[in-house]
């Protein structure tokens, strides 16, 4: 019995002094030769880091180089915009409502909305300044800075159409079909009427804050193009001011309460 000890001892200790030597004599690891046996990242292998691509030189591609979120952007439609802001510019009306409607429409080959860069002049820095912005949003942009004769041309040349889609839409009692129409003849007589009516269901629903977003837009068009009643101008009164926009409302409050004086009262359309 004393033997086998012994026996297994020795053994054990045989075994430990030939792994001593072996991790001894063993060559070191990739990444760890150098004086003193200390780690020591080899070249190439570690701590390189990979190479970065050039950043751009336009100060507007700059910005969207580090940023996170990549802008869908389409040639053919800032070409298109570029051209129908020229030919609004020489009143060659026309050819720009076909370029621009295409946008709104969103026919098979810009079927969506895009990213655009458009120059804008700064007041503050008193220079332009280019700026990412929506297609469609800039479509109506250009469309909202013609003059009356610009409204009238529109109107002749999309406006049948537009009554003939708000008609369907209204018969469809379809909110999310209308609110698409109301995007895409925003600047013709049906599209303020189907922005209106959006308006009004919005303040129905007891969404104000959306509600008093669609009256004010009305309002930007200008008595010349958005009649106002006294109960239109009342809806914008209800929805600015549950949608805390009490300077608004006293404004417009201002605007429509010598005509309720007038009149002996807010009267509707049915009465």
């Amino acid at each position: 019995m004393l033997k086998m000890r012994r026996l297994w001892t020795w053994a054990a200790l045989g075994g430990a002094f030939t792994l001593a030597v072996l991790l001894a004599f063993a060559p070191p690891a990739e990444g760890q030769k150098g004086k003193g046996g200390r780690f020591r990242p080899q070249p190439g292998v570690v701590g390189k880091e990979k190479e970065k691509p050039p950043v751009p030189k336009d100060p507007i591609a700059r910005a969207t180089h580090y940023s996170a979120i990549r802008l869908v952007e389409n040639a053919d439609v800032q070409r298109w915009l570029d051209l129908a802001r020229d030919y609004l510019a020489g009143k060659q009306y026309k050819k720009a409502f076909t370029f621009l409607q295409s946008i709104l429409d969103g026919t098979d080959e810009v079927k969506g909305d895009f990213y655009v860069q458009v120059k804008r002049f700064d007041p503050v820095g008193g220079e332009y300044k280019v700026r990412w912005a929506s297609a469609k949003y800039e479509a109506n942009a250009l469309l909202g800075s013609m003059s009356e004769h610009g409204f009238d041309a529109y109107e002749s040349f999309v406006g049948d159409k537009a009554r003939k889609l708000l008609a369907e839409a209204r018969d469809k009692v379809d909110e999310a079909l209308l609110a698409e129409f109301a995007q895409r003849y925003m600047h013709t007589r049906a599209g303020i009427q189907a922005n209106e009516l959006l308006a009004t269901a919005f303040l129905d629903r007891g969404q104000f804050f959306t509600a008093a977003l669609r009256f004010e837009r009305l309002l930007g068009l200008g008595e010349g193009r958005y009649k106002t009643n006294d109960l239109a101008l009342f809806k914008v009164v209800l929805a600015s001011r549950r949608a805390g926009d009490v300077k608004n409302a006293d404004r417009v409050w201002k605007k429509l309460e010598p005509r309720l004086t007038r009149a002996g009262g807010l009267r509707s359309a049915t009465r």
